[in-house]
């Protein structure tokens, strides 16, 4: 589905991406609305409509008023329980992390040691983004992790970069491999990603790789990295940069 947002109609009408994505999401697969208004509008930065296209989208109708109703009721069931599913998520999310505060805070007979003391920690030389990420191959076996990839509560992989598996074998400090944690430090910084399978992913730019020692387990650092001990110590050591 595309979305279209910020566009801009002529005769000062202004319509908002949500409209679009009702026409797409509710009038079924018959007609594509939204490839539709893509089709129709023009531009670049801003998308811009005309009137006359407006009046010309196609829109499938069932032959009765009732028939449109109660598909419009379903839809609206529909969004109501999606809506509530949602809430139950985001609450069980708040018991998770209230869980995780308690048993992830520092208790009698624990030590603290410092990240670079448990795990080796690295990133994407600048020769390595020079010399062969610098332009991106889109048949290549291995995904590149970079930082817009990595999501609070999973890999996001709607947008993928890759390189080839010589490529990655060339560079094996950088080389991900299973119970590897992938942590985004540069632009959305703290989303932390544990690798779950080998011979699939390269670390990419905005992004480091920590690997721990036999001695720690992975998915207790995965689960730290996500608590907010971790995010509030994050953003204690973040800086910002302004142009100069």
């Amino acid at each position: 589905m595309i979305c279209i947002s910020n566009v801009r109609v002529e005769n000062t009408i202004l319509l908002n991406c949500s409209c679009f994505s009702i026409l797409s999401s509710h009038l079924g697969e018959g007609i594509d609305t939204s490839q539709q208004i893509e089709d129709k509008s023009f531009g670049t930065g801003y998308k811009s409509l005309s009137l006359k296209s407006i009046k010309e989208l196609k829109i499938p109708l069932p032959p009765t008023l009732a028939e449109q109703e109660a598909i419009a009721g379903a839809l609206r069931d529909a969004d109501a329980l999606i809506e509530s599913l949602e809430q139950l998520v985001a609450k069980k999310r708040q018991i998770k992390q209230g869980a995780m505060q308690e048993l992830l805070q520092t208790k009698d007979g624990w030590i603290e040691r410092r990240l670079g003391e448990i795990a080796f920690v690295t990133k994407l030389a600048g020769f390595e983004y020079t010399n062969y990420f610098n332009s991106y191959k889109d048949e290549g076996e291995i995904i590149v992790i970079r930082g817009t990839n990595i999501t609070q509560n999973s890999l996001d992989l709607s947008d993928v970069k890759t390189i080839p598996k010589s490529i990655s074998n060339k560079l094996p400090r950088s080389q991900l491999h299973k119970g590897d944690l992938v942590f985004a430090y540069v632009g959305t910084i703290g989303p932390v990603y544990l690798v779950e399978e080998d011979s699939k992913f390269h670390l990419g730019p905005n992004t480091c790789k920590i690997s721990v020692d036999k001695s720690i387990s992975p998915e207790y650092l995965n689960d730290f990295f996500k608590s907010e001990m971790i995010i509030r110590e994050i953003f204690e050591h973040t800086s910002i940069s302004r142009p100069q």
